[in-house]
């Protein structure tokens, strides 16, 4: 993966120290309980610009070629107490993506 951020010229570091999120492990724990798979968890700069942002999906993207399962989570379902409740129930119904940056 950091050959291939490399390749696409994204900026990328490892911490060696750090272990799973809770909000990875918790939702992994039941996807595959004897935790015999490889796993490797990604934190996404939410500073970063939209066009920067994109960039890094489409490379991740290229991963599912290679049977790579990518999962997707955090941000407003990790801390529900940055939710904006009252703007969320204007948008209810509608086809969207949040973003909080």
């Amino acid at each position: 993966m950091t050959a291939l951020f490399s390749e696409h010229g994204i900026a990328w570091a490892t911490d060696a120290e750090r272990g799973l999120d809770h909000g990875s492990r918790t939702m992994l724990r039941h996807l595959f309980p004897k935790a015999d798979v490889p796993i490797v968890q990604v934190s996404v700069n939410p500073f970063l610009n939209p066009a920067t942002q994109y960039n890094i999906g489409r490379v991740l993207r290229t991963l599912a070629e290679l049977d790579i399962l990518i999962i997707g989570s955090g941000v407003t379902v990790h801390n529900l107490r940055a939710v904006d409740w009252e703007a969320r129930k204007q948008i209810r119904g509608r086809s969207h993506l949040t973003i909080g940056l």
